[in-house]
């Protein structure tokens, strides 16, 4: 079971009204006194659960004691979530782990999480259910203003805070001149131990800044949807489904949520009127025919040739194995793509720095290319 808040009885209710009168308060008043957002409030006076510490803080603040306001705290099954996806909203699906994951880090007394994936895989959309799962509000900070933006919403309110495709002032890890060392203290300031705010943070890419403790950052690598997930969208979308087809179609993908949503608006267009099946036909072996995709996997490639030219080459060079035949390449295998850098160090360095991206896959077996990525190094390759 998951604890999903604390709300109030009816009883309870009945006396905070009684107490926002007596201290001359109103709910905008009192959302703005304890720095939450009014929608927090607002879902406290109508009895729907709120985060505990933002329930306790309420009580506080009208001179109550929360333990006699408080109702049985609401629990959900994730089973009885995974049956009814529409509960929330059509389009959020699949993602009940992930954010099981980040509660407990959380828990834990993480402060700052980087969520790290290849592009359009969800990283953005899941922070921000995150925050409005716990009932804050959230900034979304913008470099390089955000230190100003920090110090005004730290004097009035305790927020969430997202900070969104990071990868931008990013080389190779390391944060990019002439705001380096801003990023760092920004970034320390938000992982003191003292602070209440949590962030959130999205990435292509790793965060390896050497100035940074690795206890600051709390990694967590988003991989891409499973197909049930897939067939859930499709089917709150009134998309006619071939399980072999969305399978077939979730693999070559790797499950990425941006191509999910980008397809699905195709295959609702008046050339296949909801078949899926269709779709799979025509592009199966075209996967960047929608434009907006193909921008979106394209972007991605010509950073990683901009910031590591050598990792970059060999990133296009794994797009000559066909994975449908052979599943995985060895590290051996990889040596051998390297055949034009002979000092061994600098070859894994190499290897280090093509492991660092999301566009390639790894296990404990070797390394692997999505279809749709294996698409556009060969591409490039040729």
């Amino acid at each position: 079971m998951t604890k999903r808040g604390l709300q109030a009885s009816t009883q309870g209710i009945a006396k905070a009204n009684q107490a926002l009168i007596r201290n001359n308060l109103n709910k905008t008043a009192l959302a703005r006194d304890l720095g939450l957002s009014r929608a927090t409030v607002t879902n406290f006076f109508r009895v729907i659960p709120i985060e505990r510490l933002n329930f306790e803080e309420i009580c506080k603040r009208l001179g109550l004691n929360w333990q006699e306001i408080v109702d049985i705290p609401v629990c959900k099954s994730q089973t009885e979530e995974h049956q009814n996806p529409t509960s929330e909203n059509y389009d959020f699906v699949g993602r009940e782990e992930a954010i099981a994951h980040l509660n407990n880090f959380v828990n834990e007394g993480a402060k700052v999480i980087l969520i790290q994936a290849e592009g359009g895989v969800g990283k953005t959309k899941l922070a921000k259910k995150w925050f409005e799962r716990q009932g804050l509000k959230m900034l979304e900070l913008k470099f390089p203003t955000m230190l100003e933006q920090l110090k005004s919403e730290l004097q009035t309110q305790k927020i969430g805070f997202l900070i969104n495709n990071l990868e931008s002032s990013l080389i190779n890890g390391q944060f990019i001149e002439p705001h380096q060392s801003d990023y760092v203290e920004l970034l320390k300031s938000l992982a003191d131990t003292s602070v209440k705010s949590i962030t959130l943070i999205t990435s292509r890419e790793p965060l390896d800044d050497d100035r940074l403790k690795s206890e600051d950052i709390k990694p967590y690598h988003l991989e891409g949807l499973k197909v049930d997930a897939w067939k859930d969208f499709f089917k709150i979308n009134n998309i006619n489904i071939d399980i072999n087809a969305i399978s077939e179609m979730n693999q070559a993908y790797g499950g990425n949520a941006e191509a999910m949503s980008l397809i699905c608006a195709d295959i609702k267009g008046e050339e296949f009127k909801n078949d899926l099946n269709a779709y799979w036909h025509k592009y199966k072996n075209d996967l960047l025919v929608n434009a907006k995709l193909e921008n979106l996997v394209k972007r991605q490639f010509d950073k990683f040739k901009r910031d590591n030219v050598q990792a970059y080459g060999l990133l296009c060079r794994l797009g000559c194995y066909r994975y449908q035949y052979i599943s995985v390449i060895s590290e051996k295998g990889i040596f051998c793509l390297l055949w034009d850098e002979q000092n061994e160090r600098n070859q894994r360095r190499i290897i280090r720095e093509l492991k660092n991206r999301a566009l390639v896959k790894f296990s404990s077996e070797g390394y692997y290319l999505y279809e749709v990525i294996r698409q556009e190094a060969i591409e490039r390759l040729n």
